[in-house]
């Protein structure tokens, strides 16, 4: 067996926090979905990890803002899935020094304090304390859907758990 393979390696640990965020992330996109669908009327972001925001800010950070809506929806995704799958591995990073009772609402509030500062520094979006309340209220529900799968993910995928 490779050191790559074995199973507290980098390779493997990696593998499994990309997986449970891969996982987390289809979670929120469902359930993302799903509100807007039960919320056709709305005529404001759902939450703004899913909206117009993500694309300005990864133009921010790239220094390159989208040009068209090809390019928004490309930027979208990126960060979206690359951005959500990546997030993870803090989960994993956490699990090696906290018992997971202690992980999991220290992995919660650091997602929703990212949540809460990225796209209002680098996206454009408002700060929070100006987020309309059910917009608030989805944003702390979305990422709940998400850290619960990310940490049942990983907890299924480690072999001692």
């Amino acid at each position: 067996m490779s050191q790559v393979s074995q199973p507290g390696s980098i390779g493997v640990v990696l593998t499994r926090a990309l997986l449970s965020g891969l996982a987390g992330t289809a979670a929120m996109t469902a359930t993302t979905t799903l509100e807007r669908r039960l919320r056709p009327r709305l005529d404001h972001p759902v939450d703004y990890d899913a909206s117009t925001h993500v694309a300005t800010a990864v133009g921010a950070v790239l220094r390159r803002p989208a040009r068209g809506e090809a390019q928004r929806r490309g930027y979208f995704l990126l960060a979206h899935w690359g951005y959500g799958s990546a997030v993870a591995v803090g989960y994993d990073l956490l699990r090696t020094r906290l018992p997971a009772t202690a992980a999991v609402p220290t992995f919660y509030a650091g997602c929703q304090a990212m949540a809460w500062t990225l796209f209002p520094t680098v996206g454009g979006a408002p700060p929070p304390w100006r987020w309309r309340r059910d917009v608030v209220v989805s944003s702390l529900a979305q990422h709940a859907v998400y850290v619960a799968v990310v940490a049942g993910v990983a907890r299924a995928a480690r072999l001692d758990a």
